[in-house]
């Protein structure tokens, strides 16, 4: 492996990093958006199921205004058009409450408004009907002279009274709902019809109405005049108010059912109308808990995310340092073997434990210097030998003039030796200066992999 391939090796793993990083950022924060966008979603959807649904319901319950039940039909409307937006395990429950919904509200709903008018309207009127027997018979008792007038006030005082008490029973009964309080009411009309029997058996007191026949009205209403001979019939008043106050009670019971029965009708669709309300926002609470699941489910994914990302992060750090190392480490084996060449002793060779190609490389050129080194010291060695015993020739040359051609022979050697000696001196200083490179080269690359 080259000292390049490490390099660009390094550098894709420091951009591979970077790419991560700004990818899972970008990942994390669409992610927590997620539960964020669900949150607003499910508050949306219980805010409008409250405005736009059951505020409208409980508005058509009361007033049978056909836009309330409109308004809320298109609400359950626009609600279910919404539902897609969330997950298919938080939309299944709150759909299907939905549909019974808008079945409901499409079908009984419409009857529970039909219903909606006042249901004790047939008791009021029967209640006023009562009333006005009892001022016309005080007034018949008021306008007689008879001394039996006395005996009428006690039980129409009593009869007054206990309608009072009758009307406070109805409100009640109407009001709360319950069939229990018409036990009271059954007990003041039996009262009232008791008392009604003692007016009844009441003497009349002689006070006389006159009655026009029938032909006698349709000439009147014709413009004709009557008849001369036409007689005009007198009656007493208290038999016609008797029989009216007669004709109210019996006829107060049946409405009083009536009542009872629509009133039931009213809370049986008010109780189912609530319970089909309840379910949608069961459904919709039931749906918070599992939003804020999902938030923390979203979240614990982010973190898991980072985590790796940051273990990434740590494992690259350490490949790099490891490898920073492992070249420090292999350079370093040179410091020693290079002080001994320095000092002339080039008997050990450089051995490097790498597989880089370029070290390796490096190493063999190292030691190739190394045995040049090493022959050029035993040139030097001869150079000086030969100038010594040059020396010595020359000073026996004066006592041994036999020995010149001796002396040339070694002359002519010493010229070959030093010619060979600065051409392996030349070849040293252009080794050196690839050395040189080559170490500049290495110094660069030792510098890239730090930084």
């Amino acid at each position: 492996m080259r000292l390049k391939l490490l390099t660009n090796l390094n550098t894709f793993l420091l951009l591979l990093v970077c790419i991560a990083l700004g990818a899972t950022l970008w990942w994390s924060q669409r992610a927590l958006e997620r539960p964020f966008n669900l949150m607003d979603r499910y508050l949306e959807l219980s805010q409008g199921f409250e405005r736009q649904v059951a505020q409208n319901i409980q508005a058509y319950l009361a007033s049978g205004d056909a836009l309330k039940q409109k308004a809320a039909q298109q609400g359950l409307d626009e609600l279910a058009g919404e539902l897609p937006q969330l997950p298919d395990s938080l939309s299944q429950l709150l759909g299907q409450s939905l549909d019974e919904l808008r079945q409901f509200s499409g079908n009984q709903l419409l009857a529970a408004g039909k219903l909606a008018g006042d249901p004790q309207g047939l008791l009021l009127q029967a209640e006023r009907d009562l009333l006005a027997a009892l001022d016309q018979l005080g007034a018949y008792a008021e306008a007689s002279q008879n001394p039996a007038a006395a005996g009428y006030r006690t039980p129409l005082l009593q009869a007054s009274l206990h309608l009072t008490r009758l009307a406070h029973a109805r409100a009640k009964l109407v009001e709360s709902g319950n069939p229990a309080l018409a036990e009271d009411i059954q007990r003041e009309l039996e009262t009232l019809r008791q008392l009604a029997g003692r007016i009844d058996a009441l003497p009349l007191l002689g006070v006389l109405e006159q009655q026009a026949s029938a032909s006698d009205d349709f000439a009147a209403m014709m413009g004709l005049e009557s008849q001369p001979t036409a007689q005009a019939q007198s009656e007493d008043r208290g038999v016609t108010l008797k029989r009216d106050l007669a004709s109210v009670l019996r006829r107060f019971p049946d409405e009083l059912d009536r009542t009872r029965q629509l009133i039931a009708q009213r809370q049986q669709l008010a109780n189912a109308t609530a319970q089909r309300l309840g379910a949608v926002q069961q459904a919709l609470a039931t749906l918070e808990p599992q939003v804020r699941e999902e938030r923390a489910k979203i979240q614990t994914q982010v973190r898991v995310i980072q985590g790796v990302l940051i273990a990434l992060i740590l494992a690259t750090a350490l490949l790099i340092d490891t490898l920073q190392r492992r070249l420090a480490r292999v350079l370093g084996q040179l410091v020693p073997a290079l002080s001994t060449w320095a000092r002339g002793d080039f008997a050990q060779p450089i051995a490097l434990a790498t597989r880089t190609r370029d070290l390796l490389e490096l190493q063999e050129s190292l030691n190739r210097l190394r045995d040049f080194l090493g022959a050029l010291d035993e040139v030097v060695g001869a150079i000086r030998t030969i100038a010594s015993m040059a020396q010595r020739i020359a000073e026996s040359s004066a006592q041994q003039s036999g020995a010149v051609s001796e002396i040339r022979s070694h002359s002519e050697r010493i010229h070959q030796l030093g010619s060979e000696n600065l051409r392996l001196i030349g070849q040293g200083r252009s080794q050196g200066e690839q050395l040189q490179e080559l170490g500049g080269a290495l110094h660069i690359a030792v510098r890239t992999f730090r930084v």
